[in-house]
């Protein structure tokens, strides 16, 4: 045999282990998990992944199925100084609708976050619109996923970063939901500190210890300005006596987007738990159902 032949084959040879290894690393997978929900099988399983950046952990949701079917997704996106431990009663409803659920844990999101690569005093809204587009690069080449009917949803902090993202990757998003979404962020942080140099190494929001990069890097961003950018279904829940996201900043995103449903659910605060929660799953059911 030539020593060309030989060296092509080798190279051949080389280049498929190089790809099976990168496939083998950005697709870390957990023994499957089977559930039911509301009369529907569902495939539950870790899945995660490595970026330039860091690794991204997370939950899949799936109606089983053994075929090639491709599925409509949604990817959840937790609040601050959460994970996504909590939104499994959220992902269950999601999958039961013939929808893949996918959510993850934002490096630094927490200081409980199984994805690495930074600290909470180094995570910031820019770098959770970061992981947050870094995953739905990943989640449009799996096999089982319909990469034209993706949808974006996330609570408080989460809610704004989806929105952000759904707003610059516009052609990647089907629609949005968002519940008691943060967009009043940027102006909590200007008022804070109204100056640059006023911003501390690091304070304490909402129970977790954040950087200096959390407020510089939100200092000059408008979250409202593009809003009308995107035409795609927004679903929008928000709970009347929320006093640290007041119910007037969804009442102003509802009027800016295209095309918005707001639904509110009386004496209902900061986070949905008991009759609050099955409420805003019974409007997201609603929401995909109409999708």
């Amino acid at each position: 045999m030539k020593a060309g032949v030989k060296y092509g084959i080798g190279l051949t040879v080389a280049v498929g282990a190089i790809a099976a290894l990168w496939f083998f690393m950005n697709s870390i997978q957990s023994p499957r998990e089977k559930i039911k929900e509301n009369g529907v099988h569902i495939d539950v399983e870790n899945l995660g992944f490595y970026t330039k950046n860091g690794r991204i952990a997370g939950k899949v949701y799936r109606p089983t199925d053994d075929t090639l079917h491709r599925y409509p997704a949604v990817i959840w996106s937790h609040g601050l100084g959460e994970n996504t431990a909590k939104l499994d009663e959220y992902l269950r409803a999601i999958a039961s609708e013939g929808y893949v659920a996918y959510a993850f844990d934002f490096r630094g999101g927490s200081a409980s976050s199984k994805s690495t690569g930074l600290t909470t005093k180094e995570m910031s809204v820019k770098t959770e619109m970061e992981d947050l587009k870094d995953v739905l690069e990943h989640m449009k080449d799996l096999r089982y996923i319909d990469r034209r009917n993706i949808y974006l949803a996330g609570d408080s902090q989460g809610g704004l970063v989806s929105a952000l993202v759904a707003i610059s990757e516009s052609r990647s998003v089907k629609g949005l939901i968002l519940l008691y979404p943060a967009f009043n962020i940027p102006d909590d942080g200007r008022a804070r500190y109204p100056r640059n140099r006023d911003i501390p190494d690091s304070t304490v929001v909402a129970g977790t210890t954040v950087g200096s990069a959390y407020y510089k890097d939100i200092r000059n961003l408008n979250p409202y300005k593009k809003l009308s950018r995107f035409g795609g279904d927004v679903l929008i829940i928000h709970g009347e006596a929320d006093t640290m996201v007041p119910l007037s900043v969804s009442e102003t995103l509802a009027g800016s987007f295209p095309s918005a449903t707001l639904k509110t659910i009386p004496g209902t605060g900061h986070g949905f738990s008991g009759t609050a929660r099955k409420t805003a799953i019974s409007h997201i059911r609603e929401f995909l159902d109409n999708q």
